[in-house]
């Protein structure tokens, strides 16, 4: 079993509460678990309970929240969502099967493509993220990535796909969607 990562690089600290609750959309009927470690308060909270958000934001520390279902212009299923930040930026990364971006037909899995490119578009411009790296775990490896956006520019690394033709779509419905580097 494969997993895959889209992993948001280097978004500014007081952009991470938007990204996590408006643009991931993360509802408390999802949460599975979740883990905030609160280096002022000496505790751990679960997302819930997470009032004072600066709080958490403020040193370096990781966050995760595990959920049953995940809005990212598509749907995913048994999400792990890593929250690693220092005091400036951090990073968000959204942790799944890869068999989620297999369907049965190729026009379902090119509208939803385009759905959660959009959506990493929107995530980018609104909330001043570096850049979105999508590929195997760890998607930050060279040898792992299958998709890096910088720019509003992607590059796709098509070396790296494994014989997955869901990945090598995902790769083509991207190029359709920005221009090329």
């Amino acid at each position: 079993m494969e997993y895959i990562e889209i992993i948001l690089e280097n978004v500014p600290v007081k952009f991470l509460k938007t990204v996590i609750s408006r643009h991931l959309q993360v509802r408390r009927a999802d949460i599975l678990a979740s883990h905030f470690f609160c280096p002022e308060r000496g505790e751990t909270l679960e997302y819930p309970d997470t009032e004072d958000w600066t709080a958490f934001f403020r040193g370096t520390g990781t966050s995760d929240i595990y959920l049953a279902e995940l809005h990212i212009g598509m749907t995913l299923r048994n999400v792990v969502v890593l929250i690693s930040h220092n005091a400036v930026c951090g990073d968000i990364t959204i942790h799944f099967e890869e068999s989620q971006f297999s369907f049965a037909d190729a026009g379902e899995a090119r509208t939803n493509f385009k759905k959660l490119f959009a959506r990493l578009m929107e995530i980018s411009s609104d909330c001043k993220v570096d850049g979105v790296l999508i590929g195997y775990e760890p998607a930050e490896d060279d040898d792992m990535r299958i998709l890096e956006i910088r720019h509003n520019q992607l590059r796709a690394f098509y070396g790296n796909i494994f014989s997955s033709p869901a990945l090598q779509l995902l790769c083509r419905t991207g190029e359709e969607v920005f221009p090329s580097a």
